[in-house]
């Protein structure tokens, strides 16, 4: 693991990005950007911690980051093209 696991990432459940996605698909909203994730943030330490509870034993990576999760705001269309890619971080707090 890089760093102390305390960054934090939005995970989003297989299930609920497949059902977020088959919305967004049907949601006839033409040009329109939609974000699908959970919009809370869990640490490394944290998913970790469950992965050893369930038997999961291995080498582990992360990155710098303290914290990012899915940006459910604007759209990268309504920011303008400064705006598309970037991800909602807040250093940790």
């Amino acid at each position: 693991m890089y760093g102390d696991g305390r960054q934090r990432r939005d995970f989003t459940y297989i299930d609920d990005a497949i059902a977020g996605t088959i919305a967004a698909g049907t949601a006839h909203l033409p040009n329109s950007l939609i974000n699908v994730g959970a919009g809370g943030t869990t640490s490394l330490n944290d998913v970790v911690d469950q992965a050893r509870r369930i038997g999961v034993r291995g080498a582990v990576g992360g990155s710098r980051l303290r914290r990012r999760r899915a940006d459910g705001g604007q759209t990268a269309h309504d920011r303008g093209p400064e705006g598309a890619g970037r991800a909602s971080q807040d250093g940790g707090q």
